[in-house]
């Protein structure tokens, strides 16, 4: 190789590469293979990692597209049937994934990476402050013999991962249905546009998407149909100057979004702990009593209550109890037993406090924080949030927190109860031996015994195999499904209402929304989801009110019309230059015929574009060239790629800048060239 271009290496590969993506800040290159590996290698043919097996959802499904966040610290890989993954470029953790409706065709991560963009914040009473008033979320530990997997602790994790990105960045996704999507951070919706209502003909798949620098417009490359079944290639032109007018509001709704989502997560997460304890619980329970219930079934089955219940009222044993009484150690079984299941209250309760009502927490004051914004009609008004919607989501995260309250209680209950039970028990087994306990334990007030009666008719019911009784806590248990409450737990909630009775201030500010409504008849895991619908239900609408914003600006042919087949669209894409000084823009779309190398630019002014179509003919002399990529080297200078039919002839490189073109539009003429290799 010869001229100013210096080779760092080279690289064979077993699989042949379908397309590489440049992590410009990182120097860094993703390779995409044919066999559906994701590389990661630096500039000097150094490797640095390979996802090899894909996600279990996107296991057949090749992959689409890639693209680095704008700082290189996470990729985002498409996969054709609609799932993004989002990884970690440091170590290729994985950090999220989502599915989007639609086939991905492609994705573009932008990033505010302008030189002197810095702007003052027009609204710092609205900064995210939420860490000064209010603990962090915290890790899951080891609890009692029950470890968090290491997904279920990162699931939550990876929110706060993806929000340190050192820059706002939006990931653009266009889909096979003609839609595009963005996510703030890769991750939260912001937005969605769908360009079939902008053109007359049928948008068959998006090509290539791009958000200009300025934020003030989309370039999108589609496949379109019409009704006589031919295609053609089309430039889409979108305004979305709304973006860029309001670009701070959005960034610090974004940012509340986020936190919300990533508390909704926090609090999936803490459920299926709470899940895991309480089955544990059970388990374990099961098995201490497995001797007492293999009996109960050698002898026809029955209900353990009524047992249990004849020996606290009358003293009497069945014979199944009367042999589980002659067992030795059972009064070193019982204390066991009575540990364990308060161990596990414990931690039921632990995760109640510390983990269910510390995320609700925080989604109360990231939902007032909305709620407030939504009352600033002056700064946030064009934006078109729904209060109504805020206020149902705020709704809902009070209740999550009035609902791990309420069964913190039960639980607080419950473990009073089985101490009484226990206690009784432990009695029970040592007059049947004959002996004697120390005089604080063989006292049973009449409390305590109606304690015992409640945890008997609590903590056992008939299964539904084999007809007899497995241990069941159903007052915890009835929080844990999503379903009604079946039992009225009578929580007193006269204080609360007697505290807002007496703040007039706090009913005054709240109006006539009613946040703080009480259901007494929704489980915790129902509150839980509905508030995580609710949540999706304000992004969405959200998303919606912003795509309604950004308008059509042009349509423009790229090709002539012709039949899928003979149409080359493995090599298109689209790069943009807007000068800030005249506000003029000038746009750069690659399309390739069959026969000849073409480069087809648009210029605007004056609020129309102008195009023409310029031929390299400088290199014929090279034979055919196909062009592999266009993209700025910077602000000034357009580089294009071009690929010999020769392999052994390499590659040519061509740069110029893309200023002339203005004075050169009104010319025929090719392009001069700054260098080539």
């Amino acid at each position: 190789m010869s001229g100013p271009f210096k080779q760092n290496g080279d690289k064979s590969f077993t699989s042949k590469i379908k397309f590489v993506a440049w992590a410009q800040s990182m120097d860094l290159l993703a390779l995409v293979s044919e066999a559906n590996h994701v590389s990661i290698y630096r500039i000097n043919c150094e490797k640095v990692w390979e996802i090899e097996d894909a996600p279990q959802e996107a296991e057949d499904s090749p992959i689409a597209s890639v693209a680095f966040s704008p700082d290189g610290s996470v990729i985002a890989i498409g996969f054709l049937n609609g799932f993004i993954c989002l990884h970690e470029v440091e170590s290729k953790r994985r950090l999220f994934r989502y599915k989007v409706k639609a086939s991905i065709t492609c994705l573009y991560w932008y990033g505010n990476v302008q030189e002197n963009s810095y702007k003052p914040p027009q609204f710092p009473i609205f900064k995210d402050e939420v860490s000064q008033h209010l603990p962090e979320l915290s890790a899951f530990t080891k609890i009692y013999g029950i470890t968090a997997s290491e997904e279920e602790q990162e699931e939550w994790e990876e929110f706060k991962q993806l929000m340190h990105q050192n820059e706002f960045s939006i990931l653009l996704t266009g889909t096979e249905n003609g839609a595009v999507h963005f996510f703030t951070y890769g991750v939260s919706p912001l937005t969605h546009i769908k360009l079939n209502r902008f053109t007359k003909v049928k948008v068959e798949k998006i090509l290539n998407v791009h958000l200009s620098q300025d934020m003030k417009s989309i370039s999108t490359i589609c496949q379109v149909v019409s009704e006589e079944g031919l295609s053609r290639i089309v430039l889409v032109k979108l305004n979305c100057g709304m973006i860029e007018e309001h670009e701070e509001q959005i960034q610090i709704i974004a940012q509340k979004f986020m936190n919300l989502l990533m508390c909704s997560q926090y609090l999936k997460s803490s459920l299926s702990k709470i899940k895991e304890v309480f089955e544990t619980t059970t388990r374990q329970m099961d098995g201490k009593i497995a001797k007492l219930l293999e009996a109960k079934k050698k002898a026809g089955g029955g209900d353990l209550v009524n047992d249990f219940l004849r020996l606290l009222l009358y003293g009497t044993k069945s014979d199944e109890m009367e042999a589980f009484f002659m067992r030795d150690n059972q009064e070193r079984a019982i204390k066991t037993i009575s540990r364990l299941l308060e161990s596990y209250y414990s931690s039921m309760h632990k995760l109640l406090i510390k983990h269910i009502q510390s995320a609700a927490e925080i989604s109360i004051y990231e939902m007032e924080d909305l709620r407030s914004m939504s009352q600033r009609v002056e700064e946030f008004n064009k934006l078109n949030f729904d209060n109504h919607l805020i206020v149902k989501s705020l709704k809902f995260a009070f209740l999550i927190h009035y609902k791990a309250n309420e069964m913190s209680q039960v639980i607080n209950k419950s473990t009073d109860n089985s101490k009484a039970f226990f206690k009784w028990f432990y009695n029970t087994i040592l007059r049947h031996n004959e002996e004697t306990g120390p005089s604080e334990l063989t006292k049973m007030s009449h409390q305590e015994i109606d304690k015992v009666t409640e945890f008997l008719m609590d903590s056992f019911y008939p299964a539904e195999k084999d007809n007899i009784s497995n241990f069941h806590l159903e007052r915890v248990a009835q929080y844990l499904r999503n379903e009604p409450l079946r039992e009225d737990l009578r929580v007193d909630t006269d204080e609360f209402n007697k505290f807002l009775q007496d703040n007039h201030d706090i009913l005054e500010y709240l109006g006539d929304d009613d946040i703080f409504c009480v259901s007494s008849e929704s489980s915790l895991v129902q509150v839980c989801l509905n508030f995580r619908q609710a949540l999706y239900e304000c992004i969405e609408n959200f998303a919606i009110s912003l795509g309604e914003n950004i308008n059509l600006e042009n349509v423009i042919n790229l090709s002539k019309p012709a039949v899928i087949e003979e149409l080359n669209v493995n090599r298109i894409s689209v790069c943009q230059w807007t000068s800030y000084d005249d506000d003029g823009c000038i746009l750069l779309g690659s399309y390739v015929p069959r026969d000849q190398v073409q480069l087809c630019c648009f210029v605007k002014q004056s609020s129309q574009y102008q195009g023409k179509i310029i031929h390299f003919n400088d290199f014929k002399s090279y034979g055919k060239c196909d062009i592999l990529s266009i993209s700025h080297y910077n602000d000034r200078i357009l580089t294009i790629l071009l690929k010999q039919s020769n392999p052994s002839l390499g590659c040519i490189l061509l740069q110029f800048d893309v200023t002339s073109l203005v004075n050169w539009f009104h010319v025929d003429n090719e392009l001069p060239i700054e260098g080539q290799m």
